[in-house]
């Protein structure tokens, strides 16, 4: 599990931290009547990262509402990323099968 870091907690820090997620809020409600990008701007890795990020930050800000919102950006970042490039369940299946069988010494099918 990723370390925890302390978050500023005075009243001035939660205020901005309020001021910031109201303004994204609204920015991406705004978004949402325009039409999707065509054409992604980050690749899997890059877009996994970013959701890592969300991630975190909805974590250490799991009471307030710009952790919510980080929480249904990364949700949303993780749905239309999908599975990294060359995800293959059977191929996983299969390798994970030959292991155990060699570990074992007993074929598994």
């Amino acid at each position: 599990m990723p370390r925890s870091f302390p978050v500023p907690d005075s009243a001035v820090d939660r205020a901005a931290r309020m001021d910031l997620s109201v303004l994204l809020a609204a920015h991406i409600d705004a978004a949402r009547r325009q039409d999707p990008l065509q054409q992604p701007l980050l690749n899997w890795a890059e877009g996994d990262t970013i959701v890592q990020l969300l991630e975190t930050l909805a974590r250490l800000l799991s009471e307030e509402p710009l952790g919510e919102l980080a929480d249904e950006l990364a949700e949303k970042l993780r749905t239309r990323l999908g599975h990294p490039p060359g995800y293959d369940p059977a191929r996983i299946a299969a390798a994970v099968t030959d292991h155990l069988s060699r570990r074992l010494g007993v074929e598994l099918s």
